[in-house]
């Protein structure tokens, strides 16, 4: 009986909606070639190739799991592996923290029953819902704010609903003001939540250039390393 084994996908290096939204040049470039990572039979492969065992870290077992990752566009596929995370670098897998981007958290999606790993969702849906796990998580007032925005957008919908299908005057008078009542409520909600969105983002943006001039920094012990992978001398 295979030994149970935890496996978690993310796109690697997500940002939060907000920042996502501040790059619309992007979203043309993540419609691009649709590759496929694989892991079968304790076999890791790449469209279809068979990854060599040097491409892969010493010592890693695939045996007992099996799954299907499609990804397209520049994004670098990150694998959490019985709590370690790799990250999927051309036709290198490597464990995140011996990589240039180590420390830079990606979001991951939540797990699924082993029924359901075939079918991952949408990357739009799946990216929100791996964005809105992670606030809960590491700040749980934001978290309860976007809820509560939720919900006022379900109310004020019910209450449009009531307002169209209402005939009477003084009725339609009354659902208009709490309608009108819960919109300002949604909109300083939204206020701010974008704010400390932004904030957020702004704080991750720094650290990501401070990770860029760190990898200046090294550029000639990365090329360095670069050339033992491509060449296979190390």
């Amino acid at each position: 009986m295979p030994r149970p084994r935890t496996l978690l996908l993310a796109f690697a290096f997500a940002v939060s909606p907000v920042l996502a939204q501040a790059q619309p040049g992007r979203a043309a470039d993540a419609v691009a070639e649709q590759h496929v990572l694989e892991i079968h039979d304790g076999q890791m492969s790449l469209d279809g190739r068979p990854l060599p065992a040097q491409n892969l870290p010493e010592g890693l077992d695939l045996h007992g799991i099996e799954m299907t990752y499609t990804f397209v566009g520049p994004v670098s596929p990150v694998l959490e592996i019985d709590g370690v995370v790799y990250v999927l670098e051309g036709e290198h897998f490597k464990r995140l923290s011996e990589t240039d981007r180590a420390g830079v958290q990606p979001y991951f999606f939540p797990e699924m029953p082993e029924a359901e790993s075939q079918a991952a969702p949408a990357p739009a849906e799946a990216s929100e819902e791996a964005y809105l796990r992670q606030v809960s998580e590491r700040d749980r007032a934001l978290y309860d704010r976007i809820q509560r925005e939720v919900e006022l957008e379900n109310e004020t919908h019910r209450l449009a609903a009531r307002i169209r299908s209402t005939s009477d005057s003084d009725t339609r008078a009354r659902l208009l003001e709490s309608l009108r009542n819960k919109l300002g409520e949604a909109f300083e909600l939204k206020q701010a939540i974008r704010a400390e969105e932004i904030a957020q983002a702004e704080a991750q943006i720094g650290e990501l250039r401070r990770l860029l001039d760190e990898r200046a920094a090294r550029k000639s012990s990365i090329i360095e390393r670069r050339i033992e992978e491509l060449t296979g001398e190390r």
